[in-house]
């Protein structure tokens, strides 16, 4: 049987550097692996969903109704509930059709459209849909532009362009028999209110003729040869 025999270095012989090196190798390994420092896991995935809607602008002449917009609810991760959705800030006037509250499942659309009444204001309004399922909550939001009627008509020589709402209808008129010259401007113009911002006429008067411009208030007249009156029909009161 062979002997061997091991030689234990002594206690005052000092470790060389390639020793400490490799012991502080290790622990810095071992220091690792106890704190987790290895490659982690991706994170957990969260179900979740988004709220579209296409197109996100729409408008309607007062008195009409917009075309259709297609709401929808994306699910995210494998969600798999249910979404209630609301229409906030829908304006005075306006109604959704077929209802500014509903509720969808994921994937699911639906098709929206607003009826814009004529007490509807003039303007661009915003719209927020909003979608809520639980805790989640999301929304995206919907431009509507309510816009003022416009017609033209024709009242003998005079050509007339007038636009307007539910309260005030301003009308420009054109004399055709001058070449299409402006002889009105007016606002609320109607045969039983004189509530006429500015009005130009063309008249004889006398041996002259004669531009006339006037409001309920008073009537300038300013003759071809350079003549000109002013007279104030009623008190502004």
């Amino acid at each position: 049987m062979k002997e061997y025999e091991m030689k234990v270095p002594s206690t005052n012989e000092r470790p060389s550097r390639g020793s400490l090196l490799k012991l502080e190798l290790l622990c810095f390994v071992a220091f690792l692996l106890g704190c987790g420092g290895g490659q982690q896991g991706p994170p957990p995935t969260v179900a979740d969903f988004s709220v579209s809607v296409s197109p996100n602008s729409t408008l309607a002449v007062v008195g009409n109704t917009t075309p259709n917009v297609l709401i929808s609810i994306n699910p995210q991760n494998g969600f798999a509930g249910t979404v209630n959705v609301t229409l906030q800030g829908v304006p005075s006037g306006v109604t959704a059709m077929p209802a500014a509250s509903f509720s969808l499942d994921p994937g699911a659309s639906e098709m929206v459209k607003f009826v814009v009444s004529d007490s509807a204001a003039v303007g661009p309004s915003t719209i927020t849909i909003q979608g809520t399922s639980g805790t989640l909550s999301h929304n995206t939001m919907l431009s509507l532009t309510a816009e003022a009627s416009v017609r033209t008509y024709q009242s003998g020589s005079m050509l007339y362009l007038e636009s307007g709402t539910a309260t005030d209808t301003a009308r420009i008129g054109l004399d055709t028999d001058w070449g299409g010259s402006i002889v009105e401007a007016s606002l609320n113009r109607t045969d039983a209110n004189r509530s006429v911002l500015i009005r130009l006429c063309l008249h004889k008067f006398s041996t002259d003729y004669c531009i006339f411009a006037y409001s309920a208030l008073a009537c300038f007249r300013m003759g071809m040869s350079g003549s000109a009156s002013f007279q104030r029909v009623r008190n502004s009161s």
